[in-house]
């Protein structure tokens, strides 16, 4: 039996005066938030460039990761959030998608994001990254026949 993704996307769109605004779609509907990160603040900072030099350490990620989830789910994302993932069967996958346009938050490190329990999302949900494209993708011209090679690993 295969794996059925169900998609939660979250859409980070460009600071206006009262934070970045954020858009959900999933199962449970599409809403509305404010994303409020200080990214440059001295603590995020310096725990940013603990993490460029490797040198890291559980609680260090923990808070990262924390801090990440906490700024991103504000309600009512987490509110769909919890309705989603309460309301998965037993063949779906919950699949975060992240389209993060602003370019100050684009590079952080998402898939960090831990609950409040400090357990990091990674390690039970797909996080996925859209980069915003900035022309169509052209359709791939074939000429048959169309040859395809498969290679499977056991």
């Amino acid at each position: 039996m295969s794996t059925k993704y169900v998609d939660f996307a979250i859409t980070v769109l460009e600071k206006t005066d009262r934070g970045y605004p954020v858009r959900v779609e999933s199962r449970a509907g599409e809403d509305k938030s404010l994303l409020q990160l200080d990214v440059g603040a001295q603590p995020f900072q310096d725990d940013l460039q603990r993490l460029r030099e490797f040198d890291t350490d559980e609680p260090l990620l923990t808070r990262l990761g924390q801090t990440l989830y906490d700024a991103l789910f504000q309600p009512p994302v987490s509110s769909a959030w919890r309705s989603c993932r309460d309301g998965l069967e037993a063949d779906e996958e919950l699949r975060i998608k992240l389209i993060i346009e602003p370019e100050e938050l684009s590079t952080l490190p998402w898939e960090l994001m831990c609950d409040p329990d400090g357990y990091p999302l990674a390690s039970t949900y797909s996080i996925v990254r859209y980069l915003p494209l900035p022309r169509p993708i052209p359709p791939m011209k074939v000429e048959p026949p169309l040859r395809i090679l498969c290679v499977v690993s056991s």
